[in-house]
């Protein structure tokens, strides 16, 4: 039997205050079973489930000023209508503190919809640092993923701002999820977009794949300074 998804992932850059009920009116219009979020405030996230009447899920990256000032804190979300469970958070960076912009990680999660079709999904915002550091992090999201709570689930996708602009190498390290890459438009910087780095990453065995992305503009721009990727795939 197959079952078509439609997943969504959006670095936010929520440090600079986006409209969340524009955001939220996108997200509705998008119609996704799943939205991975990046760069996203915890009660922005949950301002987001409120508008749209969705679960939400929100573990911190990083605090941006230092843990006193927790509500600055930094995070990745999960946003979905149908059911989810079995969350984890998974630091992917070496030596960079909780206080630190370099500390990065990956949240998962599954997402079971009223049939009991059931989609593993995994959310990560990789290093803007170098390659290098994107390959080792990508290695540990993987390896994360095959041995956690949501590695029983036979469909699997990984969404997010991977920094992997024209970095092959980066991607193809995720093939050990068992997701390959569609392939997809730029999506950064939002008002006139010149290099791809979010990616929705599709089960290998997806097909009747479609991946939309906005044209950009300043109205894009005026949300944040990345565009969203909206994916369908049929499994």
């Amino acid at each position: 039997m197959s079952a078509t998804w439609v997943v969504t992932t959006w670095n936010l850059l929520g440090s600079e205050q986006p409209d969340i009920a524009a955001v939220a009116a996108h997200l509705r219009s998008f119609d996704a079973d799943v939205v991975g979020l990046q760069e996203v405030r915890r009660a922005q996230a949950r301002r987001l489930g409120r508008l749209l009447g969705w679960r939400v899920a929100w573990r911190r990256k990083h605090y941006p000023y230092s843990p006193a000032m927790w509500w600055r804190a930094e995070g990745l979300a999960m946003l979905t209508p149908h059911s989810l469970d079995r969350v984890e958070r998974h630091t992917l960076s070496v030596g960079h503190p909780v206080w630190r912009w370099r500390h990065r990680i990956m949240v998962s999660g599954v997402i079971t919809r009223p049939g009991g079709d059931e989609l593993a999904v995994h959310d990560v915002h990789l290093s803007s640092d170098s390659i290098d550091e994107r390959i080792d992090q990508a290695r540990r999201a993987v390896s994360f993923a095959q041995y956690g709570p949501s590695s029983g689930v036979t469909s699997r996708v990984l969404v997010g701002d991977l920094n992997a602009a024209e970095e092959p190498e980066v991607i193809d390290t995720m093939a050990g999820l068992g997701v390959r890459d569609p392939g997809g438009p730029m999506t950064v910087k939002a008002d006139r977009p010149i290099k791809r780095v979010d990616y929705v990453l599709v089960p290998v065995a997806a097909n009747g794949v479609e991946v939309h992305t906005p044209e950009g503009g300043a109205d894009w721009r005026a949300l944040s300074d990345h565009l969203p990727v909206t994916t369908r795939f049929t499994i």
